[in-house]
């Protein structure tokens, strides 16, 4: 009688140790996901996560390569990267690819759809310094014998396809207790064997995250994460700062992957700040139409100490590209910008043979800011003072980051200088883009973790109440066993 109680107790114990094992938040229900999601090429320009276990005990302890993870849809799944801020003008982050993994440094690029890595092969003007891809060191390389070419605003490349593993995160001894190890399989890869005109880029190459597939899933990172279950959303959000905040780190900005609007922590914190806009039916680009254009400088603001405001009516098309530093105007907006510098705010402004708009002025605070309205409640505020250069000693003290297009395809290229201390989001499924603008404070990461713990609470959990009673049982059997 004894032996077999004894017998029962091993199987019990068994039991939860299979059961508190167990990857219960791997476990998800297959979502359906668009797949005739439409981009733009323009250039300028470790993984960091959290996981139940990272923050149990020590909210301020991150590991590198852990995972917001949660399977409840008021908290969706999501992953962060760090990205570093290279003397504000470009913003890069790390990705690992290939069996076993290499390190590249990329820039993640909302104005292309394409993936590309320097190659080992590259024989036309390639730069020093920079990590390439070795296919023959991968044992998950596959050559598809195309080639392919990427064209930007400045440079391209030309190389040659590949698929391979992704990997936005490296896998630790700590994180694959829980496999949380977010990848995809034969993702493509360009390996260029030929640059141009990226010799002063501090990266090795570019992961798009345009909306344009060019009519093949396999080039979207974000949908390949979203089909596999890695991220509840097809979506991901940017917090970019400028080293000049003050709060401001070279590691405070980061690439959020999946939804992070439905986080509880950054809900409310932002709660009713979020602005957005709908991307026109069958857009191929981050691109949202606008209405008008409000110019105002405000008394508190400038030494002026005067009120001025202009409003003007525009179709202009609004091109968000985190892949470039600077903001491209409209030769018509850009005349608007021109006529309100010079005649209403009494500054003494030109755009250079360079297409460069420099001003005369005593402070980067004295130009206000442009909000551009996409409906009547909804609009995306360009602060000017992020766009300049201050150089007391010049003519033309504020060199602004924006250049005009003199070709005028009509449209406003939004570059990252434009995106700073703000939550930017881009939605694939829902086809949107949401704003919350003007973060005077950095977002606490340790909190975004520690909101998920607690609507992951084990107590509201199945598993938990799986324990309880087996907990009973154990109990039970034991007082049985002491007593007979």
């Amino acid at each position: 009688m004894k032996l077999n109680i004894v017998v029962l107790l091993t199987l019990l114990i068994s039991i939860i140790i299979q059961l508190t094992s167990c990857d219960y938040t791997s476990i998800k229900t297959k979502r359906n996901v668009l797949t005739d999601l439409n981009l733009s090429s323009f250039l300028e320009n470790e993984s960091l996560s959290f996981s139940e276990m990272n923050n149990t005990n020590n909210t301020n302890n991150t590991n590198n390569s852990e995972i917001i993870e949660n399977s409840n849809n008021n908290n969706p799944v999501f992953t962060m990267l760090k990205l570093y801020n290279y003397k504000d003008v470009q913003y890069s982050g790390e990705i690992y690819v290939g069996t076993p993994y290499k390190k590249f440094t990329v820039i993640y690029d909302t104005g292309s759809n394409l993936f590309w890595l320097p190659s080992v092969n590259c024989t036309f003007r390639c730069r020093n310094g920079t990590n390439k891809y070795i296919p023959e060191l991968s044992s998950t390389s596959k050559y598809l014998h195309i080639k392919k070419n990427i064209s930007y605003a400045k440079g391209y490349i030309k190389g040659r396809l590949f698929k391979d593993k992704v990997a936005l995160n490296k896998r630790t001894i700590l994180s694959s207790l829980y496999n949380k190890e977010i990848y995809v399989d034969d993702f493509k890869i360009i390996a260029a064997y030929k640059e141009k005109y990226l010799f002063r880029t501090a990266f090795d190459g570019i992961v798009g995250l345009g909306i344009n597939d060019e009519g093949d899933i396999n080039n979207s990172l974000i949908k390949l994460l979203y089909n596999q279950n890695k991220i509840s959303v097809p979506s991901f959000t940017f917090y970019l700062f400028s080293n000049k905040h003050e709060n401001s780190t070279n590691e405070n900005s980061r690439l959020y992957v999946g939804d992070i609007l439905e986080n509880d922590y950054i809900n409310n914190l932002f709660k009713n700040k979020i602005k957005y806009c709908y991307l026109p039916e069958n857009n191929v680009y981050w691109l949202c139409k606008s209405q008008s254009i409000k110019f105002e400088l405000n008394s508190e603001n400038n030494s002026t100490n005067i009120n001025k405001t202009k409003t003007i009516s525009t179709q202009s098309g609004i091109i968000f590209d985190t892949g470039t530093s600077y903001t491209l105007l409209p030769m018509n907006d850009s005349k608007y910008i021109m006529d309100y510098f010079n005649d209403t705010l009494k500054k003494k402004c030109y755009i250079t043979k360079f297409h460069q708009i420099i001003c005369q002025c005593n402070s980067e605070k004295d130009f206000g800011n442009i909000k551009i309205y996409f409906d009547e409640e909804n609009y995306y505020q360009i602060n000017f003072e992020d766009l300049i250069d201050y150089k007391q000693n010049y003519v033309f003290q504020c060199r602004f980051k924006m250049l005009v297009d003199k070709i005028n395809f009509g449209t406003w290229v939004i570059g990252d200088s434009s995106l700073r201390s703000s939550l930017i989001t881009f939605n694939m499924q829902e086809r949107k883009i949401s704003f919350i603008q003007n973060i005077s404070k950095i977002i606490d990461d340790n909190k975004i973790a520690k909101s998920i713990l607690i609507n992951q609470s084990i107590i509201s959990s199945t598993l938990f109440w799986i324990l309880i009673i087996i907990g009973v049982l154990v109990v039970l059997i034991a007082i049985i066993y002491i007593f007979i």
